[in-house]
């Protein structure tokens, strides 16, 4: 199922249900495309939960495909990525486009007396 546009507080009544439509008995996987999607807020992230949780009572596996940069940032910081397993479970990779720096490196502290002895150094006078 292709979803597109944005998944927003407006419309995740909506692609909710749109969704839950998909959940029938027998239905293994539902795989959601969403390369048509340019924004998921975070209020529209509820639409999948609520799928999400469905289709486990289903007996129905979520998988989604296809996210944008933008959009697997979000649904990975709501926890929408946990919830639907590691890539090796079939959940799709992060979008190459988008990459964790993670923290920035601490440089190492100097003390205020190393800081003069460069001060001087340099010819800085305080």
């Amino acid at each position: 199922m292709r979803l597109t546009g944005e998944v927003d507080a407006v419309r995740v009544a909506a692609v909710s249900r749109r969704l839950r439509r998909r959940l029938r008995p027998g239905v293994v996987v539902l795989e959601v495309d969403l390369s048509g999607v340019r924004w998921v807020s975070a209020d529209g992230t509820a639409a999948f939960f609520d799928v999400w949780k469905a289709a486990r009572a289903n007996g129905t596996r979520l998988v989604i495909t296809n996210p944008s940069s933008e959009v697997w940032h979000v649904l990975d910081q709501v926890g929408l990525i946990r919830l639907l397993g590691s890539p090796g479970d079939g959940a799709p990779p992060p979008p190459a486009t988008w990459r964790d720096r993670g923290p920035r490196p601490l440089r190492p502290a100097r003390s205020s007396a190393a800081r003069c002895r460069q001060r001087r150094w340099r010819g800085w006078l305080w």
